[in-house]
């Protein structure tokens, strides 16, 4: 049973594109961890997503499910840090939510009260959307991986493990394709312009006086080949036209695991 779904849509921070989604569907056992750079919009997806934030005018997110956001806690209480975190978790956790989405849930844990709330957490009966910095919390709650990277949002099936398997054959096929489109790219280009530097010089050779012309014969001869070689050089420039762009990719840095004292 789906919970929540949206359509396909694009999000702008003004003018600025800031990414853009494929079609979303989240079920009742969905477990779900939400990474990518710092800005690319993991805070303001999950805002969509709780319907605290406007949604585009194209856009169209169905909840069919409670629905409880946890999110990055920046005030402090007279207890520590990690006691703070974790009254915050208590008082999400208790409302029993269909779907909770909590925005680093793991900021300010020490290791007892993270291996407490990844407990609380794997036994929670509702689907969750964990943002996260931590590998092994995502590792050991998520059965999917939605990685926003280069203003694109990615879907892939397992925890963070799989993902950075995913990832790297996702990331050697695209490198490959984009080596192939470069050189593809480069050759159409030195022969568009070894034809124009051709067809320049049989244009200077046109130009030769009507008498030479009379006795070679070579003005008609080189009219023809300078029409042909605009016609090569067009048909060039029609295969650039189609040939399909490919993106440098820009690389997700590999999360890294903060050992705690």
């Amino acid at each position: 049973m789906y919970i929540l779904e949206t359509n396909s849509f694009k999000y702008y921070l003004g003018e600025r594109l800031l990414f853009k989604l494929p079609a979303l569907k989240l079920h009742t056992k969905s477990r779900i961890g939400l990474i990518g750079l710092n800005g690319s919009g993991k805070t303001t997806l999950l805002e969509l997503l709780a319907g605290i934030r406007p949604i585009p005018a194209a856009a169209k997110i169905i909840c069919k499910t409670t629905m409880t956001i946890l999110p990055q806690l920046k005030e402090r209480l007279s207890k520590s840090g990690g006691e703070t975190t974790q009254t915050y978790i208590l008082q999400a956790l208790k409302q029993q939510s269909g779907l909770l989405l909590a925005d680093e849930p793991t900021n300010n844990l020490d290791m007892d009260h993270l291996l407490w709330l990844e407990k609380e957490l794997r036994h929670y009966s509702g689907a969750l959307i964990l943002v996260s910095h931590d590998r092994d919390f995502l590792d050991a709650l998520c059965n999917e991986i939605w990685a926003l990277d280069d203003k694109q949002l990615q879907i892939y099936q397992g925890n963070y493990s799989n993902y950075q398997q995913q990832k790297i054959i996702s990331e050697k096929t695209h490198d490959q394709a984009y080596r192939k489109y470069i050189m593809q790219k480069t050759h159409l280009e030195t022969a568009f312009s070894a034809k124009q530097q051709q067809a320049q010089k049989a244009v200077k050779t046109t130009k030769i006086s009507l008498s030479e012309a009379r006795i070679t014969g070579a003005k008609p001869y080189f009219a023809k080949k300078q029409k042909k070689l605009q016609q090569t050089g067009q048909s060039i420039l029609t295969r650039l036209d189609k040939l399909k762009q490919i993106e440098k990719r820009q690389s997700l840095p590999i999360i890294k695991m903060n050992l705690l004292s």
